[in-house]
């Protein structure tokens, strides 16, 4: 008699993330029933567990079928080399494929990353610390040329490219060096792999502009981070000759009402425009009007295509790279004064809190009644109108208040994140050239128009739901346990507590940050509680939004210059059956939301890297004068020092840190000397004094103004532990 073989148990929660955990690729519930011989019925009990997992938050889905561990990534990889690096100067790495999106930050730590150019392919094994990974390079898998940004030098006759980056040293000699670049030119090169003496070498593919001349810095960004910044003949020719403004037909026309934008002084391309009456009910009713883009943008079209590529408009201190040619972004898509304008208009009415009670979306005509100004608002409100806004007064500018005043309380009543992060902006003289930094001041008008859009944005989530149309959401997740502890730890050594075991909140961080305002950490903690935050992005599945406490949100208020916006406009126009340039029906949601969540994040990072870059140029002309500064680094070789009213980092390398043996005390964020016991702690107040600048590799050394005296001690301290 054949013996009866005896049934596999089945697997645990452990052993289900084991095997996820071991896998070098995302897996599905197929694989997972398959690896453990799950048949018949047991698959109802497997669809029950992982759904038990992934309420607990072991486990993320992504897409229908695929299972991930939540922010875990597989211990081999293949990951791109990045241009970018930590504060510490270390090698930045992404996946190389984008479902790891948006992964964690993983650090290349290895010796040979000098000789790796942006862009190369590598077989990484990875090893998780804390809210990073750590990651070892195990092969070249690129063998491709790979494109860089640098500078040409001449030594001994014998062209080089130096790289523009924070690492110093690489150098890569230059094949045929052509006869119209000199030294000191910035250009673009690729790297190839062949070898010349041991060394790879650049051949130069374009000029790019002179070392010093003030455009080279955002030149930079542009070509490094591989923006497009050219528009195609095709999407050129369709601006330009097919466009016109529709006549109002089936549209609403809201031409009588007097709608105003506001924005800032050198403000080009005006996209929204607002109005606010008090209703009879004591409540408010709303009008946020947007440009239509969608009636001048049709899915597949030569503008369309090259608007996808970009993404988004990429705004930098001396230039805008728009999503959409001028004539559309500048003119007819911008909601200029006395002007007939395409509008995709939403009403809004809300109750005596401040509450969202309905709304209706409506494609129109508007005429903007006036161009005002933040700062010309601000003015007005504070007794001093001007000729142009004292007649809106009361017909227009005290209603919109009224209506804001409302909303600020229901915004504080949910409580959301609010980061007391002091801005720049970048005043440039005639020639170019950065004649002044000076603070970003915030006033009521800018969160007038801020709360307005979050709410017309709030209706445009709230609209497709009920709809079940698809919405591109913008989606932020709260902080991972990980960085809560990171910052938990970090506060401690401030002097100040993150309680452990209570549900984090939006209010947890702004009541963190409403405490530190009595320390001299304020400005710190708010940068602190800003890391530990998850990055926002696009998704087609709806997270909420935890800065803005919100359970449904997606961008509806900027077409112009986003395009999850029109995306978001194409699906109104086609699930409320406004016209017939809506959505194509091909649109993979999923797909677009990582590439507008990747350009999205390259935009942000352009626009930070061209501010500290002119930054950086401007502190050339201040070298050797003393910096007030506040520590907001310290590492094992030296302290990181931001410098007050500047926004702008600088480093104080250990060997320009006052004569002494300093010890790297990592877990109270310390540096400590041996002889002197003077410590130098994160969040201290500092003088240095500004040794030099790089302002193409973003980079600022500086040295202490004054050294410590020795102190004298009744009893020999300990000895502290050396990393």
């Amino acid at each position: 008699m054949a013996r009866k073989s005896k049934k596999k148990p089945l697997p645990s929660k452990d052993d289900i993330l084991a095997f996820i955990n071991e896998s070098s690729i995302n897996v599905s519930k197929r694989e997972i029933a398959r690896a453990f011989h799950i048949k018949g019925e047991e698959r109802i009990w497997l669809k029950g567990i992982l759904k038990e997992m992934a309420e607990e938050g072991l486990l993320a889905q992504k897409g229908r079928r695929q299972v991930l561990i939540k922010d875990k990534l597989p211990p081999v990889m293949v990951c791109t080399l990045t241009s970018e690096f930590s504060p510490d100067g270390e090698p930045l790495l992404e996946p190389t494929n984008d479902e790891f999106s948006p992964a964690p930050k993983i650090i290349l730590d290895d010796s040979r990353a000098a000789k790796l150019a942006p862009g190369e392919q590598l077989l990484v094994r990875l090893r998780k610390e804390d809210d990073f990974y750590i990651a070892k390079m195990m092969k070249r898998l690129d063998g491709k040329a790979q494109e860089m940004v640098g500078v040409v030098h001449i030594t001994k006759g014998a062209p080089h490219l130096a790289p523009c980056t924070r690492q110093e040293g690489r150098k890569y000699p230059i094949k045929n060096l052509p006869p119209d670049i000199e030294a000191g030119d910035l250009v673009l090169a690729s790297i190839s792999s062949s070898s010349h003496h041991g060394k790879r070498i650049a051949k130069i593919k374009q000029r790019l502009g002179e070392q010093g001349a003030p455009d080279t810095l955002s030149t930079l960004s542009i070509h490094s981070l591989q923006i497009p910044h050219i528009f195609p003949t095709e999407a050129l020719q369709q601006a330009r000759k097919e466009l016109t403004v529709p006549p109002l037909g089936q549209r609403e026309d809201l031409r009588h009402l007097p709608l105003v934008t506001i924005d800032g002084e050198d403000a080009k391309d005006f996209d929204d425009a607002v109005w606010a009456e008090h209703t009879e009910d004591e409540g408010w009713h709303l009008i946020v009007a947007i440009a239509d883009v969608a009636h001048y943008v049709h899915p597949n079209t030569p503008l369309d295509k090259e608007a996808y590529l970009r993404g988004n408009s990429v705004y930098l201190p001396d230039q805008v790279i728009p999503m959409l040619p001028e004539e559309l972004s500048n003119d007819l898509c911008s909601l200029r004064p006395n002007k007939d304008r395409a509008s995709f208009a939403v009403h809004l009415w809300l109750d005596q809190q401040g509450r969202l009670k309905k709304h209706k979306f409506v494609r129109a005509l508007i005429k903007s009644h006036a161009r005002l100004t933040y700062n010309q608002v601000k003015e007005a409100l504070d007794g001093n109108p001007d000729k142009i806004t004292a007649p809106l007064m009361d017909e227009i500018i005290h209603p919109l208040f009224g209506a804001f005043e409302e909303l600020k309380k229901a915004r504080q009543s949910r409580g959301t994140l609010d980061f007391d992060i002091p801005e720049q902006r970048i005043v440039f003289a005639d020639d170019g050239n950065v004649a002044e930094v000076v603070p970003l001041i915030r006033n009521e008008a800018h969160m007038l128009i801020e709360e307005f859009m979050i709410l017309a944005n709030v209706a445009a989530a709230q609209q497709l739901e009920q709809r079940n149309a698809p919405c591109m959401y913008r989606i932020h997740e709260p902080p991972s346990e990980e960085k809560i502890a990171a910052l938990r730890e970090t506060l401690k050594g401030l002097g100040l507590k993150l309680p452990k075991g209570q549900v984090v909140l939006p209010k947890t961080f702004s009541q963190l940050i409403e405490a530190s305002k009595e320390t001299p950490h304020h400005s710190l903690v708010s940068e602190l509680a800003l890391r530990s935050q998850m990055q926002a992005r696009y998704d087609p599945s709806n997270a909420g939004h935890f800065g803005l406490n919100l359970t449904r949100y997606a961008h509806f208020t900027s077409p112009i210059r986003r395009y999850a916006d029109l995306v978001v406009h194409r699906s109104l126009i086609s699930s409320l059956d406004l016209g017939k340039d809506g959505l194509s029906g091909h649109e993979i949601f999923e797909e677009m939301a990582k590439h507008i969540s990747t350009t999205d994040r390259r935009a942000e990072q352009a626009e930070r890297d061209v501010k500290a870059r002119f930054i950086s140029a401007y502190l050339q002309t201040h070298i050797g004068k003393e910096f007030l500064g506040r520590i907001r680094g310290v590492v094992n070789f030296g302290l990181f020092v931001e410098l007050n009213g500047l926004g702008m980092d600088g480093l104080v390398p250990m060997s320009l840190l006052p004569n002494d043996y300093w010890v790297f005390e990592e877990s109270k964020h310390q540096l400590i000397g041996r002889r002197t016991r003077h410590t130098y702690t994160l969040g201290d107040p500092i003088t240095v004094r500004l040794v030099d600048v790089n302002p193409l590799a973003n980079s600022v050394t500086l040295e202490v103004s004054e050294g410590p005296k020795t102190k004298s001690m009744k009893k020999k301290p300990k000895k502290p532990q050396i990393r």
